[in-house]
């Protein structure tokens, strides 16, 4: 690893750690595993870094953090002592406190550096034969001797979980009347009244030349954040579950806006380019765009069938790009091979007769407008 990775390395996990320690309850397990269980919370850290990262290490790796940073460990413990005893009663008397703060993160980020450059050295010096993992917790659990201590493990565990956020299962339980997946579909589309709903169009211009349309809902006095709402095939804000899902969301103060996939909106995009359930590059950009415009809001996405597939995929390809601070998949096809093969079946051909009847109307319209003669 040359220096100008290795200064990367070092800023990209200065500002993992940052954002890692800032979420819920994350700071009271480091403390809690650094002063009753005498662990490095910047090894801690490294390791959760590493695990995002989806690289293996090994015990030996860790183990030559932990005499890299001996002295700077010991260093760390004899200025946080002196910063805890310095703690004033009355906040008027705070600037030397803060003085003695900031010298500690400054350390804190040389200890970091000095773990970076020890991994570097180890991957340098990577060796066969040494068995390499991607799971942090049982190494650490090995580092420092916590195999009879099952909290700490649950500690770690938990730190753990929050690199890559919370994946929570859904809590949808199908009234005993609708067990069979058919009547889900097909009752809300056919027999459940819309709710009422307005929207604002607004066209945003591509990089490519072309355009997707945007359907903002309504305006809210005191919004809790803003949803950007994906549609499936062939969908719309138009479709029974877009349309109610917008008008349940703005009644419960959010703001929402549907981005529709290139030539969905009811006319034709500008190119041959059509849209897909990998293609997250115009979605990237919505997002990007919404999180500048509404920069004081919580962010949150919602994909639906194949815009579910699409969010998801997206969230995989852009851990540190997308700006959300939740997301939640519907009904997403994850299994397109099996989900092909079950729409050519049984009752679902009907399903599939309508998708490909929209999809060549749409497909005959915008051929009948391209230009031909380039």
């Amino acid at each position: 690893m040359n220096e100008h990775k290795r200064i990367a390395l070092q800023t990209q996990f200065w500002h993992f750690s940052l954002s890692l320690y800032a979420k819920a309850n994350v700071a009271k397990d480091c403390l809690t595993l650094q002063d009753s269980y005498q662990c490095n919370v910047n090894i801690v850290l490294f390791c959760c870094y590493l695990y995002k990262l989806e690289q293996k290490f090994s015990y030996k790796t860790l183990k030559n953090m932990a005499l890299a940073i001996q002295k700077s460990d010991e260093a760390l413990k004899r200025h946080r002592a002196k910063r805890i005893a310095a703690k004033p009663s009355k906040p008027q008397s705070s600037q030397h406190y803060n003085v003695l703060k900031q010298q500690e993160l400054a350390l804190e980020k040389q200890q970091q550096a000095l773990i970076v450059e020890s991994y570097a050295r180890s991957k340098a010096l990577a060796q066969e034969g040494i068995e390499y993992a991607s799971d942090p917790i049982s190494l650490l659990i090995e580092l420092y001797n916590l195999s009879d201590t099952p909290v700490c493990k649950q500690l770690i565990s938990e730190i753990v979980t929050h690199c890559h956020g919370v994946v929570k299962q859904s809590e949808f339980t199908s009234p005993f009347w609708a067990k069979n997946r058919h009547v889900q579909t097909v009752f809300p589309r056919f027999f459940q009244r819309r709710k009422p709903l307005t929207v604002r169009w607004q066209t945003l211009q591509l990089d490519d030349g072309d355009e997707v349309e945007l359907a903002w809902g309504p305006k809210v006095a005191k919004p809790k954040g803003m949803v950007v709402m994906f549609h499936g095939l062939e969908g719309s804000i138009r479709s029974h579950y877009a349309n109610d899902m917008m008008a349940t969301l703005a009644s419960d103060n959010w703001l929402t806006v549907m981005m529709h996939f290139r030539g969905c909106a009811g006319k034709p995009n500008l190119t041959t380019r059509a849209y897909h359930s990998g293609d997250t590059a115009d979605a990237l950009h919505v997002l990007k765009k919404v999180a500048n415009d509404f920069a004081s809001l919580p962010l949150m996405a919602l994909g639906v069938s194949l815009g579910g597939n699409m969010l998801l995929k997206l969230l995989a390809e852009n851990p540190e790009e997308h700006g959300l601070n939740a997301a939640v998949a519907i009904s997403a096809p994850l299994k397109l091979t099996e989900c092909s093969d079950s729409v050519n079946q049984g009752f679902s051909k009907h399903y599939q007769r309508y998708l490909l009847k929209s999809m060549k109307h749409n497909l005959k319209v915008k051929m009948r407008r391209m230009d031909y003669s380039q």
